[in-house]
């Protein structure tokens, strides 16, 4: 991947002032993942401690902020929105934040990710506010091995919940599964019939060094090894030409199911990404793994500028990187875990 042609001198300190939010490597940026808290009612441990820190909640965007930042980001290109955590059903006002943001425009993209501990609850009222699409984090249907990685037994609440948003008539609803060494690859097989047998979208997806606790490389289930073990049981799988930015890779069964596979270590997709990312304390950050973020509440409180949000979400993104470094030497962990970050 190459940086645009630029004027001698290199590149510019100042991104354009108009047009499409590009960066210096021609990306044009479409998509945010905007988390609505860090707090969560589970402490898995790729994301988070058991005694983790939260930040106050008046350090939270409020529901008229993430309107008045939402409004600017679809006037600026930004028609895909992402609501995470944390745990964003964890906010009292989720199904205001969702009405709110699909009343801009119905051209707007809105789609929730939730660990579906309390999704039994908000699911009919979430698909009525407009949402259609909804991801689930299940890295296992084993009781005892979901206590493991989430600290919690809340398996029965997750499964209840994922059955009340097939009810309530999610026409796309998606699993999440981390898959780490010793601890759970046992279950990408039970994960992908439950998947298949229910006509859900799984993706599974490589761990990552973004939690609080210790990471390396031996943890990791990568790409290949799914993919084989897939095999193994469905028979050869059949890959699919990626069409667009999704950061997941799709194969078909020969039974013709399809199963997601997001390789964030082995296989990067850094070259395609499209994203933006505004933690629930209002800090844009251009990367996942970046160590740079910029804090727009200056800029929402005592009073709303927009020009001046606008250029720093316009400078984030002219600023970003070619990609992480997660395989290099020079590879910095991010200050903030996951759920800081939004998942």
């Amino acid at each position: 991947m190459k940086r645009l042609s630029l004027p001698v001198g290199g590149i510019p300190s100042n991104p354009p002032r108009a047009g499409a939010l590009v960066d210096t490597f021609g990306r044009v940026h479409k998509k945010i993942r905007i988390s609505l808290t860090d707090r969560c009612n589970l402490r898995c441990i790729y994301c988070m401690t058991e005694n983790t820190t939260f930040v106050p909640k008046h350090s939270h965007l409020s529901s008229d902020e993430l309107f008045q930042t939402i409004r600017l980001l679809y006037s600026i290109g930004i028609h895909q929105i992402r609501l995470t955590g944390g745990e964003p059903l964890l906010r009292a006002d989720i199904v205001t934040i969702t009405q709110s943001i699909l009343s801009i425009s119905p051209k707007i993209n809105v789609s929730l990710t939730t660990n579906g501990v309390l999704l039994e609850r908000y699911s009919k009222d979430l698909f009525n506010s407009g949402i259609k699409t909804i991801n689930i984090s299940l890295d296992s249907l084993n009781e005892s091995q979901f206590s493991l990685i989430s600290k919690r037994f809340h398996l029965k609440e997750v499964l209840d919940g994922i059955k009340s948003a097939k009810s309530a008539g999610f026409p796309v609803i998606k699993l999440n599964s981390v898959i780490i060494k010793n601890a759970n690859e046992d279950q990408i097989i039970p994960l992908a019939q439950f998947a298949l047998e229910n006509n859900f979208q799984l993706r599974f997806i490589e761990s990552m060094p973004i939690g609080a606790n210790h990471w390396d490389v031996d943890q990791l289930v990568d790409r290949a090894q799914i993919i084989r073990i897939l095999a193994e049981h469905f028979g050869k799988m059949e890959q699919f030409d990626r069409q667009d930015s999704s950061p997941a890779e799709l194969w078909k069964t020969p039974q013709g199911g399809i199963i997601g596979i997001i390789a964030s270590i082995s296989k990067p997709f850094c070259e395609r990404c499209d994203r933006l990312r505004l933690t629930a304390d209002g800090f844009l950050r251009a990367c996942l793994f970046s160590v740079n973020e910029t804090d727009i509440k200056p800029f929402l409180r005592p009073n709303i500028d927009l020009f001046a949000i606008e250029s720093a979400i316009r400078s984030t993104v002219w600023q970003k990187e070619q990609g992480h470094q997660i395989s290099s030497k020079d590879f910095i962990k991010p200050g903030r875990t996951m759920h800081s970050i939004g998942g």
